[in-house]
C-alpha cells in the first residue's frame, strides 16, 4: 500500500510494571512469535525510558529483507534489572544482537547489566548506541576521519532501506503515528530532525540502523589513502530528512 507496509497486523506486546511483578520474562513474552526458520540474523533495536515507555523491536533478516512483525513495549518505571532480563530473554530466543540508546542512564544501566553476561561480550552481541554522538563513516585520502551526526546518518540509512524496499513491516497504526509526529527544520544549511519526547519507535528504528552499520559496514572501513576516493567513503544520498520515513515510501 502507500505506506509500504504489509497487511498483516503487527504483534504488539505490552507489559505493565505492576503485572510484571508476578511474571518471569518467558511468561511475559509468551506471545513473542518464533522466527520463520533457524539461523536468521536478528538485531533488536531499543529505546529506553523510565518515566516514559521502553520499546524493543526485533528485526530479522529473511528472504533478502529485514522483517519486523512484533514490537515489545514496556510501561513506565521498569528498572534496569527488569528490562535487562526481558532483553536477555529476547536475545536468547532469537540468538540476537541487542542495541539500545545509551544517551542517558536508563540505557547505560540496561547495557551494563547485560554486559555481565560474559557470552554476550565475547560474541560482540551488545552495541551501545548514543544518539548525541558522531559516527565514523569513512576516511579521506589524507587519512583523516569522516564523521557524521548519529541521527542524520541513521536516518539516512533508513531512508535508503525504504527506498530500496529492504523492509517488510507488519501494519501498525501506532508505528505510523509516531513517525508522523517527527518534523524537520532548517539548521545551518542542513536539516534538523525534531523528535518529540513522547516518540520512541522511530528512535528504536535508528538504533537498529546504527547496529546494522556497526555489523555490516563499519568493520569494512579501513584507513587506506591509496584506494579511497577523494571526499571519503561514498554514502547514499539522504534526500529529505524530515521523516515520515514510513509515510509514503520514497520512489525513484
Amino acid at each position: 500500500d502507500e505506506y509500504g507496509m504489509l497487511k498483516n497486523e503487527m504483534k504488539n506486546i505490552y507489559i505493565g510494571v505492576e503485572e510484571y511483578r508476578t511474571m518471569t520474562p518467558d511468561i511475559a513474552l509468551a506471545a513473542l512469535p518464533d522466527l520463520p526458520e533457524k539461523g536468521l540474523e536478528v538485531i533488536i533495536g531499543g529505546d529506553e525510558g523510565w518515566s516514559s515507555p521502553s520499546f524493543y523491536l526485533p528485526f530479522f533478516r529473511y528472504r533478502e529483507k529485514w522483517w519486523l512483525i512484533a514490537m515489545v513495549q514496556l510501561g513506565r518505571r521498569f528498572d534496569h534489572n527488569q528490562k535487562a532480563a526481558i532483553a536477555g530473554y529476547m536475545m536468547e530466543k532469537y540468538n540476537a544482537t541487542f542495541a539500545t540508546d545509551c544517551s542517558d542512564y536508563a540505557g547505560k544501566a540496561v547495557m551494563s547489566e547485560l554486559g555481565k553476561e560474559k557470552q554476550y561480550k565475547e560474541e560482540n552481541r551488545l552495541i551501545w548506541s548514543e544518539s548525541q554522538t558522531n559516527l565514523l563513516t569513512g576516511y579521506r585520502p589524507d587519512g583523516t576521519e569522516v564523521k557524521e551526526k548519529w541521527k542524520s546518518k541513521t536516518t539516512q540509512i533508513l531512508l535508503e532501506f525504504f527506498r530500496k524496499q529492504e523492509f517488510n513491516i507488519y501494519r501498525s497504526e501506532q508505528l505510523l503515528e509516531e513517525f508522523d509526529k517527527e518534523s524537520q527544520a532548517k539548521s545551518g544549511g542542513g536539516s534538523l530532525i525534531k523528535t518529540p519526547p513522547n516518540v520512541h519507535i522511530p528512535e528504536a528504528f535508528r538504533v537498529f540502523a546504527h547496529a546494522w552499520f556497526e555489523r555490516h559496514v563499519k568493520a569494512s572501513l579501513r584507513q587506506d589513502v591509496e584506494t579511497e576516493e577523494e571526499g571519503g567513503m561514498a554514502m547514499p544520498e539522504a534526500g529529505d530528512l524530515g521523516i515520515s520515513v514510513l509515510g509514503r515510501r520514497p520512489t525513484g
